[in-house]
Protein backbone atom coordinates (compact mmCIF):
# COMPACT_ATOMS: atom_id res chain seq x y z
CA UNK A 1 0.00 0.00 0.00
CA UNK A 2 1.13 3.23 -0.93
CA UNK A 3 0.09 6.98 0.18
CA UNK A 4 0.64 9.64 -1.51
CA UNK A 5 2.55 12.02 1.35
CA UNK A 6 5.01 11.04 3.78
CA UNK A 7 3.52 8.12 5.87
CA UNK A 8 3.05 9.43 10.00
CA UNK A 9 0.54 11.56 9.19
CA UNK A 10 -2.64 11.70 11.02
CA UNK A 11 -6.12 12.18 8.98
CA UNK A 12 -6.59 15.90 11.33
CA UNK A 13 -3.22 16.88 10.26
CA UNK A 14 -4.31 16.22 6.60
CA UNK A 15 -7.25 18.35 6.77
CA UNK A 16 -6.05 21.04 8.39
CA UNK A 17 -2.56 21.24 6.54
CA UNK A 18 -4.26 21.12 3.21
CA UNK A 19 -6.77 23.81 4.04
CA UNK A 20 -4.30 26.33 5.48
CA UNK A 21 -1.21 25.26 3.72
CA UNK A 22 -1.47 23.62 0.18
CA UNK A 23 2.12 23.51 -0.40
CA UNK A 24 2.17 19.73 -0.15
CA UNK A 25 0.24 17.73 -2.62
CA UNK A 26 0.38 13.73 -4.06
CA UNK A 27 2.77 12.74 -6.07
CA UNK A 28 1.56 12.35 -9.92
CA UNK A 29 2.01 8.97 -10.98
Amino acid sequence: LETAWPAPISPGAISGAESRAPHWRPRPH
